[in-house]
């Protein structure tokens, strides 16, 4: 995994573990797709791109889908009501990629 995407999926955890305060520096309607995008605004176009297909395989690998790895109902219900960063198995999936990273 490379150290941008383990420092994005490091951070949205630790922003979640810490309360998930809207806006900063991410948003509780968005996913993790939404939020890497806002995430690596700042970065180089292709490193952004780069990332963005990074997330793609990793759910492909994991047997998820690409656009609503946690479900597509679940995924709208939470956006509705600001709710994504509690979403069970998005919060699990999230937290066995920095166990892995953490543990290599």
């Amino acid at each position: 995994m490379s150290e941008n995407l383990k420092a994005f999926l490091s951070a949205w955890i630790e922003w979640v573990d810490a309360g998930a305060a809207e806006g900063k520096p991410f948003a509780r309607r968005f996913g993790l797709c939404s939020n890497l995008n806002d995430w690596t605004r700042p970065l180089d176009g292709d490193v952004r791109w780069a990332c963005e297909k990074e997330l793609d395989r990793l759910f492909e690998v994991d047997g998820l889908d690409q656009c609503h790895p946690f479900g597509i109902e679940e995924y709208f219900e939470a956006r509705g009501s600001e709710t994504q960063h509690l979403d069970a198995k998005r919060l699990a999936w999230v937290r066995s990629k920095v166990a892995q990273f953490e543990a290599a």
